[in-house]
């Protein structure tokens, strides 16, 4: 450790928003999926029960509405999960108008996907024979190679004003949704004839929290994507979280909020403490989050000795009284930096370095 950031930056549990863990995203969208197919196994079971009762026509409204309302409690529960976890993380996140997308493509697709089968039933009056698997699998794969990037850009349209990069998430349902709905598909071929009904609905809930818990795996990574932090920034700054502790005499990670935006952008730089126990940092590459310091001080984070902190940030231009010395803090430290002599720096330092000082 420098000598003074042990002052400049004190221990204290940050509360900024930051990415929902794996494991809540996967088991949230598993529940939510679980929710939904349990719905719409037990809505099945009762349109096949209708069909095939003596004298059921003129059931095929209910049948439909059924299957519809199925469908929608799927898109319902699986909108809210995702808008909720990505709400807390993204505050510019338009959750109604994400749930809503959601709703009306996944839960709205379900129906559509499923309303032939249910007027082939009740046309014969009989249960639906079983197509050969692999038909039904190649099926699976046809319906997730459109649903995935109709409900991604759907979705992104929720998502944009939030990240930078929303066609990040398109990609990711585009991959995510044929795996999704093949795990659903063989699901659905599990339960035979004469299984009780109780038995079907369990079958479907569990379907459902295998598809959600691989959707949830296999969007995960477009997180990062979205708000444009490159794969190898978040290595190092998962490096930082961890209690190796072998770069934190290089590294520090910096959260900064955008002033037009309003979006957080993290990005691990290099540092130097100057002689008043100062971070004096150089965006260096990170060039575009400069521009959101401003004087006299900004609100960012600083991700230190594993923690995220609370800290502020002030630029310091050629001509300021003190950018010599901070420069010369910074060269001392990375003598092969190479600034250019009209390099604007930033100091960072907390509020309680603040008070300190001031004592």
């Amino acid at each position: 450790m420098r000598p003074g950031a042990a002052d400049l930056l004190p221990r204290r549990t940050s509360r900024s928003a930051s990415p929902p863990r794996l494991l809540i995203w996967a088991a949230a969208l598993a529940l939510a999926e679980a929710v939904g197919l349990a719905a719409a196994a037990g809505a099945s079971q009762a349109v096949t029960a209708w069909s095939t009762e003596p004298g059921a026509k003129g059931s095929t409204g209910l049948a439909l509405a059924l299957v519809v309302g199925a469908g929608l409690v799927e898109g319902l529960a699986l909108g809210s999960a995702q808008g909720w976890l990505l709400g807390r993380w993204l505050p510019r996140l338009r959750r109604t108008r994400f749930v809503v997308a959601t709703l009306l493509v996944a839960g709205l697709g379900w129906a559509a996907g499923a309303a032939p089968a249910v007027l082939g039933q009740e046309q014969a009056g009989e249960a639906p024979s079983t197509p050969p698997l692999a038909f039904m699998l190649l099926g699976a794969i046809g319906v997730g190679l459109v649903m995935g990037p109709v409900l991604g850009l759907a979705q992104a349209w929720a998502l944009r004003p939030a990240v930078r990069h929303a066609r990040a998430w398109v990609v990711a349902n585009a991959l995510a949704w044929p795996v999704v709905m093949v795990v659903i598909f063989l699901g659905a071929s599990l339960p035979g004839h004469g299984w009780p009904v109780a038995a079907i609905v369990a079958t479907g809930g569990a379907t459902g929290a295998v598809a959600g818990g691989v959707l949830g795996l296999t969007t995960y990574w477009a997180f990062g994507s979205m708000t444009a932090v490159p794969a190898w920034d978040r290595a190092l700054l998962r490096l930082l979280t961890t209690s190796w502790g072998w770069l934190d005499g290089d590294l520090v990670g910096l959260e900064v909020r955008g002033l037009r935006t309003g979006r957080t952008y993290r990005m691990p730089v290099r540092y130097a403490v100057d002689l008043e126990g100062r971070l004096v940092v150089a965006p260096g590459e990170h060039t575009g989050w400069c521009g959101n310091v401003h004087r006299p001080t900004t609100a960012v984070e600083v991700l230190w000795q594993g923690s995220w902190l609370p800290a502020r940030a002030e630029p310091v231009v050629p001509g300021h009284p003190d950018y010599a010395d901070a420069r010369a803090a910074y060269e001392l430290r990375w003598p092969r930096a190479g600034l250019p002599a009209d390099q604007v720096l930033v100091w960072v330092r907390t509020p309680g370095a603040d008070e300190g000082e001031g004592a």
